[in-house]
């Protein structure tokens, strides 16, 4: 299934920018508020763009 490595790698991105938004939040330093807003989009964006895993056929 070719969704399967887009779905892998997308998923590998959002956790790196989830790590990268935590250490942001470690430093607490107000000048990189905006950098961590952005990021937040950035992750929102990745799982809006995720392909969503089939469902099986309610019975």
């Amino acid at each position: 299934m070719q969704t399967e490595p887009l779905r892998d790698e997308l998923e590998e991105m959002r956790q790196r920018i989830r790590l990268l938004r935590a250490e942001i939040a470690d430093l607490s330093i107000p000048e990189l508020t905006d950098l961590d807003s952005l990021l937040s989009v950035a992750e929102a964006e990745i799982e809006r763009a995720m392909p969503r895993p089939e469902r099986p056929p309610r019975r």
